[in-house]
C-alpha cells in the first residue's frame, strides 16, 4: 500500500484522529507515529498510543483512499491476516464513511474516523460516537449514479432474479444498456458491497441491502399521476376497462396491483402506468377529466425499466414485484405495511 497512492495524506489522517479523540476529557497523553519511517512495508499506516481512564491503548490505523464497503472489507482482511486484534485496536480513516460503511465497521469490530468529522471508537475508558456529519460529495455522487434512471435498469434485472449469476453481456442485453454501462454500474455496486464475483460470473451479495438503499431514495409521488373519474359500480369495472388497453400498454401498481399479488389492504383507487398520451388513453377508456381526486390515476413511466418484467395476474397487467415494492413503500395510504407484506410473502429478500 503505497502512501503516494492515497487520497488522504498521513498528516491529514493524523489530524483527523487527534480531532476525533480531543475533547473527550478522558485522554491523558497521546502520540502518533508512522511505523514505516517513509518506507513501503505495508500497513498499519499510523500507530497511535494513548492513555485514557488509567488504561493504555494502541490504535493501528489504516488510511483508505475511499470509504465504500468494498474498501472497508479489504481493510478488515488485512486486520485478520495480521491478527491485529491482539496487537491493538484497528481503526480506519477515510474521506467519508456512509451508513452502510458504519454498520459494516461495527459488524467487523473496526473503529473509524472520516474527514467529515464522523467517528466511532469503542475502548475501555474511551467511547467515541459522532455521527450525522454531511455526506462527502464524491460518495453522494456515487450513490446517485447507482440509482439513476438508466442504472436502475440493471438493478431491476438483478433484483427480480436475485440468485441468478450474470455475465456482463447478458446483463447489458436484458437491461437494454450497453455492456460498458452495465460494467460501470456493477463496479459501483461492488464498491458498495452489493455484488460479488468476476465480470463473467456476477451475483448479488446483498439483495435485501440493495433494495433497502433504493427504497430510501425512491418515492412514487415524485412522478405526476393524473387523476380521472370512471362512472362505475366498483373497482372491478375500472380494472376491466383498463384491461381493454392490451398487453404492454399499461401495468397496474400500488393498491390495485397489490390486491392481485399479495392482498393486505383494501383500495378503491386504481393507479396504472400507461404508454402513450395520457389524455388519449383516458378518452379511449371513457374516463372523465377531474380537477382533483378521481378513482383512476394514470402515470407515464419515468423510464422504460419501470415496465420491465410486467406480468399478467388474473388477466390484468401488473408491474414487477420489485417495482411494486418501491411504489408502495413510501405511499402514505398504509403503503409501507402493504410493501412489507409483499416483501415477506413474495420477494423474500
Amino acid at each position: 500500500m503505497k502512501n503516494s497512492g492515497k487520497s488522504i495524506t498521513l498528516g491529514r489522517a493524523s489530524s483527523a484522529i487527534r480531532d476525533a479523540i480531543a475533547g473527550t476529557g478522558a485522554i491523558r497523553g497521546m502520540s502518533v507515529r508512522n511505523p514505516r519511517g517513509g518506507g513501503d512495508k505495508g500497513p498499519p499506516d499510523l500507530i497511535v498510543d494513548l492513555k485514557a481512564d488509567g488504561r493504555r491503548h494502541r490504535l493501528l490505523v489504516i488510511v483508505l483512499p475511499r470509504g465504500e464497503p468494498f474498501f472497508i472489507e479489504r481493510a478488515a482482511g488485512t486486520v485478520q491476516a495480521n491478527a491485529w486484534s491482539k496487537k491493538g485496536y484497528p481503526v480506519i480513516v477515510a474521506p467519508f464513511i456512509s451508513d452502510r460503511g458504519r454498520s459494516l465497521c461495527r459488524h467487523l469490530e473496526l473503529g473509524f474516523v472520516d474527514l467529515a468529522g464522523n467517528a466511532a471508537i469503542e475502548l475501555p475508558g474511551l467511547s467515541i460516537e459522532r455521527w450525522g456529519k454531511e455526506n462527502a460529495k464524491r460518495e453522494g455522487r456515487l450513490l446517485r449514479s447507482i440509482f439513476s434512471r438508466k442504472a436502475t435498469r440493471v438493478l431491476r434485472k438483478m433484483l427480480i432474479d436475485p440468485k441468478r449469476r450474470w455475465t456482463l453481456q447478458a446483463l447489458g442485453a436484458e437491461a437494454h444498456v450497453s455492456v460498458s454501462h452495465a460494467q460501470k454500474v456493477v463496479a459501483r455496486l461492488e464498491q458498495e458491497g452489493f455484488v460479488e464475483g468476476s465480470w463473467g460470473d456476477i451475483s448479488l451479495k446483498s439483495p435485501g441491502g440493495l433494495l433497502d438503499a433504493w427504497r430510501a431514495r425512491y418515492d412514487f409521488r415524485d412522478q405526476v399521476a393524473v387523476g380521472y373519474y370512471l362512472r362505475s359500480s366498483g373497482t372491478d369495472e375500472v380494472l376491466s376497462a383498463l384491461s381493454g388497453l392490451g398487453e404492454g400498454s399499461y401495468a397496474l401498481t400500488l393498491g390495485a396491483a397489490a390486491s392481485l399479488v399479495a392482498p393486505f389492504v383494501r383500495t378503491t383507487d386504481v393507479h396504472a402506468y400507461v404508454t402513450g398520451d395520457l389524455d388519449e388513453v383516458a378518452r379511449s377508456l371513457g374516463l372523465e377529466s377531474v380537477e382533483f381526486g378521481g378513482n383512476v390515476h394514470l402515470v407515464t413511466p419515468y423510464d422504460e425499466g419501470v415496465l420491465y418484467d410486467t406480468r399478467a395476474v388474473r388477466g390484468l397487467s401488473v408491474v414487477s414485484d420489485v417495482q411494486l415494492y418501491l411504489d408502495l413503500y413510501n405511499w402514505p395510504m398504509r403503503g409501507r405495511e402493504q410493501a412489507e407484506h409483499l416483501r415477506e410473502r413474495v420477494l423474500g429478500v
